[in-house]
């Protein structure tokens, strides 16, 4: 049998501690990273959401006004 010290069993713990928080650390980082990313596209899909409910507000205000004109020229076609 072999004899254990203190020494070996601290440096045993040491190296097996070292290699569980190197383990850890790369799955929580790039957790973050791809936490981070999604973020930023969900803030960019929010952004172009935003600009085409504008755009859409807009065509839907012209599609109105055109409406009411051709309802008015129509209306004055049928009066001649």
């Amino acid at each position: 049998m072999f004899k254990v010290t203190y020494p070996a069993v601290f440096l045993a713990l040491a190296v097996c501690g070292l290699l569980t928080i190197s383990g850890c650390a790369t799955p929580v980082s790039t957790a973050e990273t791809k936490a981070t990313s999604a973020m930023a596209e969900a803030r960019k899909a929010s952004a172009e959401a935003s600009a085409a409910l504008k755009a859409a507000k807009q065509a839907q205000k012209e599609a109105e006004e055109n409406k009411a004109r051709i309802d008015r020229m129509f209306k004055q076609t049928m009066q001649k």
